[in-house]
This record gives structure tokens, C-alpha cells and sequence, in this order.
């Protein structure tokens, strides 16, 4: 997975990651459909597009203002970007780079696990951008983090937001068992020094959970190492 680090961090900023970091832990506005139909196969219509479609575009809008009230809640509202999301007419699966998450279309993965397994995967990536904000993707970057950690960290800041999304009504049961198996299907075998590992299955749905669980981001942190 191929990300790029956003370097332009005011110093207050700054400031805070180095707090986060020490202790391990680390717009889209007025979202179509907060609090309204569950985003279910026959029930996603927050946009009105594809199927497919529908579900990236409603999961990354929803993610973002998650993400949005969490900076505004700590302070830090005026330093949140919402990533840009590309949709393709291809077979690749998804990727993270400098503000712009990419999915196509037609990658069988996300489709086969359902439309709660999608929503996993987009919440996923917009934590990259979230560990891009906070200069985490820099650490990874200059050797300090395994890809390993970034992406069981993502794994778990998917997670936190999906546990409230459920709770706003976002998701229901089966969309959090479909979330459950993509994780658990998509760890690999690769050595932990390996730039394209991002653990195993069952480290990817633990992870999951415990972001669930605790539903704090904060929490999070452990994954780093």
C-alpha cells in the first residue's frame, strides 16, 4: 500500500503528537444519512450512485465527519483536511496516498464480504489519513514503524469509528459480521519486517475490536509497538 505523508504540521501540532507518541497513542460536514437507514445492501442510498459507489462514498463521508468532531473536540479543528476519495473501474485493491483514498469498483474482496466488509475497508483507509495528520506515516517512512503498524493501527482506529457509527445507526449486525470476517480474511503470512504485511488475520480482527470495544482512538496506540 502506497502512502505519502502530508509534512506541512503547525507546531502546536506537532507538540501533540510528540505528547501522543510518548504515551504510545497516537469535510465532509452534515453527512447524508447520519443517524438515518443502516447502510445495508437494500437500505444504502445516502448517495446515489452504484452499489459500490454508494457504500465508499457514504462510509468515507461518515468516517470524515467522525474524524472531523474528534480534532474539533480536542482542539484542533482547524487543522482537519477531509481526504478526497477516487473511484475506479478496475480490479486493485484499495490504497491510501497524500489525502486521496482510491477504490475500484470492482475489486472482489470488498464486494464478496458484503457492504459492511466496504465500509471496514474505507474506515481503514481514512485512519491512514488520520495517521497521515498526525506525522505517523512520517515515522513509518523514515524506518522507526513496520507497515505492520500503521496498518494493525488502522485496523483498530477503524474500529473506534465504527462502533459509533453502529450506535448512530450507521451500521447493523450484519454489517459488523461482514466487517468481522473481511478483517479476519484479510491478514497474510508475510514477515513482520515486509513492506506489503499487514498481519494476520487474526491480529487484524483483534485489533478490530479493541477499537470497537474501547471506541477511544487513543487506545489505539498500542499497536505501534
Amino acid at each position: 500500500m502506497s502512502e505519502r505523508v502530508n509534512h506541512r504540521l503547525p507546531r502546536v501540532l506537532l507538540s501533540l503528537i510528540a505528547a501522543l507518541l510518548l504515551a504510545f497513542v497516537i469535510g465532509y460536514i452534515g453527512v447524508s444519512g447520519v443517524g438515518g437507514e443502516p447502510i445495508g445492501v437494500e437500505k444504502a442510498s445516502a448517495y446515489p450512485g452504484t452499489y459500490v459507489e454508494d457504500i465508499t462514498v457514504t462510509a468515507k463521508q461518515d468516517a470524515s465527519k467522525y474524524w472531523y468532531n474528534w480534532f474539533a473536540d480536542n482542539g484542533y479543528a482547524d487543522y482537519w483536511v477531509t481526504p478526497r476519495l477516487y473511484l475506479h473501474n478496475g480490479y486493485d485493491g484499495p490504497y491510501y496516498w497524500n489525502n486521496e483514498i482510491h477504490y475500484s469498483e470492482n475489486w472482489r474482496m470488498g464486494i464478496d464480504y458484503g457492504d459492511g466488509a466496504i465500509a471496514a475497508v474505507m474506515a481503514h483507509e481514512v485512519g491512514h489519513h488520520v495517521q497521515n495528520l498526525f506525522g505517523i506515516l512520517d515515522m513509518k517512512a523514515g524506518g522507526q514503524l513496520y507497515t505492520v503498524h500503521t496498518e494493525l493501527q488502522a485496523d483498530c482506529l477503524a474500529g473506534a469509528y465504527m462502533a459509533e457509527a453502529y450506535w448512530d445507526g450507521m451500521l447493523d449486525n450484519n454489517d459488523y459480521q461482514q466487517a468481522r470476517n473481511w478483517m479476519y480474511n484479510a491478514g497474510d503470512g508475510l514477515p513482520v519486517d515486509d513492506a506489503d504485511h499487514h498481519g494476520s488475520g487474526q491480529q487484524r480482527l483483534e485489533w478490530f475490536e479493541y477499537g470497537w470495544d474501547t471506541e477511544d482512538p487513543a487506545e489505539c496506540a498500542g499497536a505501534l509497538g
